[in-house]
């Protein structure tokens, strides 16, 4: 008797477990998020086009976790978030991740402190500096940089290097002075904090920052 109950309860966790399987992968309809970040990609090649697939773990507004692979025509940049369904995929904004994905994901953004009381910026490119004092411009600075995350790497220099170019950033406060660099390698754009931390941002943000030299105050 006791083996045949045991033969029964197993016989119903697999049933379970199949049945689990099989909602997942087939009849779950829920959106699912997720960050390009570290991310391990494969690379597909056949006569017409190249495909990337792409490993990633997701997470539904619930918290549910879910390991998704799939294939992209597309390469996402390293920081790219993506909202993932059956019918597709999309990319989005920080803003549009729910608060359950943004803890279950771990991410976090740029916080500096000592930026919000800032009084000047100093931005340098190319050995030409430019000084920007007026209130609603160094907001702009400061929102544009918040749209980054924080990468695994640290910094352990003064100044980037192997980069193909580099902004030099520097807050002025009264107490002192913060200095950051945005800078492009290998088409992905970065945020430093010299011997602190590496964050990642995206393209239209590296770019914002390069029209405020160019933009006459």
């Amino acid at each position: 008797m006791k083996k045949k109950n045991i033969k029964m309860i197993s016989l119903l966790t697999g049933f379970l477990l199949l049945g689990s399987i099989y909602y997942l992968f087939f009849l779950d309809t829920n959106d699912y998020y997720t960050q390009i970040k570290d991310t391990k990609i494969k690379i597909e090649k056949n006569r017409t086009q190249k495909k990337y697939i792409y490993k990633v773990i997701a997470y539904n507004k619930n918290g549910r976790k879910k390991e998704i692979r799939f294939r992209s025509s597309e390469k996402y940049l390293d920081g790219t978030y993506l909202k993932i369904n059956k019918k597709k995929r999309k990319k989005i904004s920080y803003e549009e991740l729910p608060s359950l994905v943004i803890h279950k994901m771990n991410i976090e953004k740029i916080t500096l402190e000592e930026i919000e009381k800032t009084t000047e910026i100093i931005l340098t490119f190319n050995n030409q500096s430019k000084s920007i004092i007026n209130k609603k411009s160094i907001k702009e600075v400061q929102n544009t940089l918040r749209k980054s995350y924080l990468t695994n790497d640290k910094s352990i220099q003064d100044i980037p290097i192997h980069t193909d170019e580099w902004i030099k950033i520097d807050f002025l406060f009264e107490e002192g002075m913060t200095t950051l660099f945005i800078y492009k390698k290998k088409n992905n754009y970065y945020i430093e904090k010299p011997y602190s931390a590496i964050y990642s941002i995206g393209k239209r943000e590296y770019e914002k920052i390069k029209y405020y030299m160019k933009r006459v105050e």
